[in-house]
């Protein structure tokens, strides 16, 4: 019993009936979050901050202005969804409670059935459809390596590094108000819900603190078709693990902006690539090419992009246009020196739309080598884009 008593002491929740003697921070009394209490914060202030405090008695209600002061909106809505028991009678003290049996009495049964509840959903290794992860195709190989080892919790996270290097701080760099394990940079910090929320998916992961990362990802995977939102969350998650990297080592702020930036940018990135299609020549080009310009489908933007050299130096442009042939924006570049033009041009035209935020478009262009060093790996011309 000694050896699992922390793990009872987490799995217990105060009822809130007189509220003369919880506080607000160290004890567990708000059932939905981690650890059924609010993330501590850093006003010393606070500190000794008792329920009895955040209700205003003459109205018998909760004082949601101070509670705003205090908590972030996820756990300001989890505490007003706790009724106020009026009146005081012989039961009205507070009880420490097990909210994982129907009526709150603790057993060793229930206690078990927690537990074993708790491995199943935290083992990946035999549950987790490994196959079916892998046979994901379009997420950036880098990025499905790092999902694979926050699978594997082989993140080096502070909390773990601690273990190796004694003393270093194992607060979260985003948030500096919890030890920074394996899942909170990426779930429970108060900065990734911010992010996570903005994101095309408003996802709220605040709201379901008892769902990890394999969960979710199990989730996305059982959705199948393109598996946007398995894309779109490691996309974000892999932007938030470059920038707690920023800030620990280069002493950077974090900023959201920044971060959604970077992640968009890799989840609009194309990866998938047939290696063994046959590369076409100027001649199948030329026998398909069309005599006036055509619209792409609806919902696409189209960018044509060229470039050219003459006796004052080199030059390049782009112009957007939608199904509707209206247009849209162009752009052009100078060059006093010699450069590979073409090229220069595609990454003109990518950055045009990434500037624009165009997630469907069509790019196209008069040169057959750029064409097959875009869309075939094994085309192998004298110069690189980075």
């Amino acid at each position: 019993m000694v050896t699992v008593r922390e793990d009872m002491k987490d799995g217990c929740c105060w009822s809130v009936m007189t509220r003369e003697d919880i506080n607000v921070w160290t004890d567990p009394w708000v059932p939905g979050l981690i650890n059924n209490k609010p993330e501590k914060t850093d006003d010393e202030e606070s500190t000794n901050v008792k329920v009895k405090e955040l209700i205003i008695q003459e109205e018998h209600r909760w004082d949601e202005n101070k509670m705003q002061q205090l908590f972030n909106q996820i756990e300001v809505t989890k505490i007003m969804e706790i009724h106020l028991p009026k009146g005081n009678t012989d039961d009205s003290a507070d009880k420490l409670l097990w909210p994982h049996h129907p009526k709150g009495e603790f057993s060793s049964k229930s206690f078990l059935k927690t537990m074993n509840d708790r491995k199943r959903s935290t083992s990946t290794n035999s549950v987790f459809p490994w196959k079916k992860f892998w046979n994901v195709k379009n997420i950036p190989p880098r990025i499905q390596i790092f999902l694979w080892r926050l699978l594997k919790n082989g993140l080096p996270v502070a909390q773990s590094t601690r273990k190796h290097i004694h003393g270093i701080n194992d607060n979260c760099s985003l948030c500096d108000r919890s030890v920074e394990s394996t899942e909170h940079p990426f779930l429970t910090c108060q900065t990734t819900q911010v992010i996570l929320f903005a994101s095309h998916l408003s996802l709220r992961t605040g709201e379901q603190p008892n769902i990890s990362i394999p969960d979710y990802i199990k989730q996305w995977l059982e959705e199948g078709e393109d598996y946007a939102k398995l894309k779109m969350v490691a996309c974000f998650w892999w932007a938030i693990w470059k920038i707690v990297n920023v800030v620990v080592f280069n002493k950077e702020r974090c900023c959201i902006n920044s971060v959604i930036k970077e992640a968009m940018y890799w989840y609009n990135m194309e990866v998938t690539v047939d290696e063994t299609e046959t590369m076409p020549t100027e001649s199948d080009y030329l026998e398909s090419s069309k005599d006036s310009w055509e619209p792409p489908n609806e919902n696409r933007i189209k960018i044509n992009f060229d470039g050219a050299a003459g006796p004052k130096g080199y030059a390049c442009g782009a112009v957007t246009r939608d199904n509707v042939d209206a247009f849209h924006r162009s752009v052009n570049r100078y060059f006093t020196y010699c450069t590979a033009v073409e090229p220069e041009t595609y990454m003109l035209a990518v950055e045009l739309a990434k500037r624009k935020a165009f997630r469907n478009i069509v790019i196209q262009g008069d040169s057959l080598v750029d064409i097959n060093a875009l869309k075939h790996r094994q085309y192998k011309p004298n110069w690189c884009i980075q």
